[in-house]
């Protein structure tokens, strides 16, 4: 094996091992003192994991090499290439594929691999398949899935879309055991039970992939009418692949639930990034306004305002005045109307009937939106999230443009649209800024505590429940504005050449072959802009039938957002003592490092997990309207996994 690979055997005796085959050639490289000390590290040690000798024969290649040698090892002989043409060579001697270096770096198995390469991302005809950069426009209802993002061992929307991916082969079956392999990346990552009419995910795939027209055959079979109505629809595309681009949507949506659909595949430039090329991103929350409703008395939350009120009234205040311009009194708020006619002996199912027939009056839903605009801007939002800390940049986030609209009535239940248009969005971010404007708004508390909670001081704030958040669409303008500018220059490139070549004379007058591979690629340069325009009809119609209608279902079935307010109502601790006439925020309200969390019932929990000092719970108690994971609030136990990136979102 040493002979094979050791270079101008004829030149001197064979050495006797394999190593001083190499030993002089090296020995040589250094005397000539040329200083050529290019990076073969990683290639020599690659070498000696797999096969010491393939190593020490790179090693003999490339010294002699660099110290002027002009005899080629045998293995290159055999494969025609140029004396001086460094290669790769394998334990066998044999020439080693051109991409070796790259795998190898990446850190796969090029003996594994070897054997793959001979079927996988190859065509009909042996021909090996590129694989493309692309953004992939999708949309998904979040019910029944743990989140967006791939996670091993639960369902996840991104685990569903890339199985697809590599059935129909668009993914290799090498690169389809580990999704980093494709680059993959998202523009959003959304919670379990939240959904998406439009986000973006960025990988490379293969766009002819092969398993494309037996998916598409499968799909077929099934009635024209089911066809119709779970197919996605895309546009035209200007690139040389927009058939192959749509055919591939088509296909993997055969594969998909209907609760997921791909809008369309587009190819994207290289520094393309799902999630850092994205410059914003529109949210919308659907919340019933029942929600707005005062506590019930007799519960925890109604003993704290209680509470309050009275420590108000001991400074002189008039509880029957308003507690501040724009606020309601404390009669206003601790004897509300609904609680007089409802009485306090129903059960929890009999209120919910009644709750969802109330009305939230024009003045409560004025105030409420004056409290939502206080997000506008730029601020610290460490307190909506989890795993930040005041002092870290990043907690600071940027807020567009915030609106909440007319009330409208869906199932005898109203409900208000809260739309969110923001830079960017930590974890739980969105569900907390609506938990803590329901606080507000259902109690005389005024608008100015949200300034407070952009403070130092950390509290608690609960998440509302991730079924009423939607993400609408991320917004790409910078990176569009980029390829527009691209686009031009390509085009101008183009149009020259067009003009060169009607310059020339006798091929139009002959009739001849006109050759037009330099406009063809010119155009296979140009990129669509990164937007949902033409998608619109579709994701509409999506976002109805399958977004809308199953959060109302759902609520309607399971009443997420009664459960939620009754967790609110009977949480027990000083922890929402904030919610005070004054806006300010107590000293016993401030939540420490490592501190005991509450849990509704009173008890404590440890940082590990471990519940102790249970309670009697507050009044109210407990009852079937606690849900585990609107009131839990297992924020530290979501951290767990997690990365600062995947806090983005």
């Amino acid at each position: 094996m040493a002979d094979s690979s050791t270079p101008n055997d004829a030149a001197a005796p064979a050495p006797a091992t394999a190593s001083a085959a190499v030993a002089e050639p090296v020995a040589a490289a250094s005397d000539a003192g040329n200083g050529n000390k290019r990076a073969r590290t990683e290639d020599e040690e690659g070498g000696s994991n797999g096969n010491a000798a393939a190593g020490e024969a790179e090693a003999a290649t490339a010294a002699e090499s660099s110290a002027g040698a002009t005899a080629a090892p045998a293995s290159a002989e055999k494969s025609g290439r140029p004396a001086n043409k460094r290669v790769k060579l394998d334990g066998k001697g044999n020439v080693l594929p051109h991409d070796y270096r790259q795998d190898h770096n990446r850190g796969a198995n090029y003996d594994l691999q070897r054997a793959d390469w001979a079927t996988e991302g190859r065509d009909e005809h042996g021909k090996r398949l590129p694989k493309r950069k692309v953004a992939v426009f999708f949309g998904y209802c979040g019910i029944g899935y743990n989140g967006l993002q791939i996670n091993p061992g639960v369902k996840t929307i991104e685990g569903d879309i890339f199985d697809a991916f590599c059935k129909v082969g668009a993914v290799s079956k090498d690169n389809a055991v580990n999704p980093a392999k494709v680059a993959l990346q998202r523009s959003a990552r959304t919670d379990r039970g939240v959904h998406a009419a439009g986000n973006i995910l960025t990988l490379k795939l293969i766009l002819d992939a092969p398993g494309v027209p037996a998916a598409l055959a499968a799909a077929a079979t099934a009635s024209a009418d089911e066809n119709a109505e779970e197919k996605a629809t895309t546009g035209s595309s200007s690139s040389s692949s927009s058939s192959a681009a749509d055919s591939l949507v088509k296909a993997v949506n055969s594969m998909l639930p209907p609760i997921i659909r791909l809008w369309g595949i587009t190819r994207v430039q290289g520094k393309f990034n799902a999630r850092t090329s994205c410059d914003s991103r529109q949210y919308e929350y659907l919340l019933p306004t029942y929600v707005f409703l005062p506590p019930k008395p007799g519960t925890f939350m109604y003993g704290t305002l209680e509470k309050i009120r009275d420590a108000c009234v001991a400074g002189g205040a008039d509880p029957t005045q308003p507690v501040g311009p724009g606020l309601p009194s404390w009669t206003d708020v601790l004897s509300h109307p609904f609680w007089e006619a409802q009485g306090l002996d129903k059960q929890y199912g009999e209120d919910m009937v009644a709750k969802k027939k109330w009305r939230i009056p024009a003045a409560q839903l004025a105030r409420v939106r004056e409290t939502f605009q206080q997000y506008l801007g730029s601020h610290n939002f460490h307190n909506f999230t989890v795993g930040k800390e005041f002092r870290e940049r990043s907690a600071v986030r940027f807020m567009k443009e915030l609106t909440i609209s007319e009330p409208k009535l869906i199932n005898e239940t109203e409900w208000v649209s809260i739309k969110i248009h923001g830079q960017s969005f930590m974890l739980h971010q969105i569900r907390k800024m609506v938990g803590l404007i329901v606080l507000i708004g259902r109690t005389a508390t005024p608008a100015s505590l949200v300034a407070e909670t952009f403070g130092p001081a950390r509290i608690h704030i609960p998440k509302a429940p991730g079924l009423g958040l939607l993400l609408e669409q991320p917004l790409f303008g910078s990176y569009n504005q980029k390829v527009q500018g691209a686009n031009r220059r390509l085009a101008a490139v183009q149009a020259r050449n067009t003009n060169r070549k009607q310059q020339q004379q006798g091929k139009a007058k002959k009739g001849g072959d006109d050759d037009d591979d330099d406009d063809d690629e010119d155009a296979s340069w140009m990129r669509e802009p990164v937007q949902f325009d033409k998608y619109t009809a579709e994701m509409e119609a999506f976002k109805q039938k399958y977004i809308y209608d199953r959060i109302m279902v759902v609520e309607e079935e399971t009443a997420e957002f009664g459960k939620w307010l009754n967790y609110l109502d009977v949480f027990t601790g000083p922890d929402f003592d904030f919610l005070n006439p004054r806006g300010s925020i107590p000293t016993h309200c401030i939540l420490r490092v490592g501190e005991l969390r509450r849990l509704p019932g009173g008890q404590l929990k440890a940082a590990d997990g471990t519940v102790t000092e249970a309670g009697a719970g507050g009044a109210g108690g407990a009852d079937a309207g606690v849900d585990a994971d609107a009131g839990g609030e297992s924020d530290d136990e979501e951290m767990a996994g997690l990365n600062a990136a995947e806090l983005e979102g």
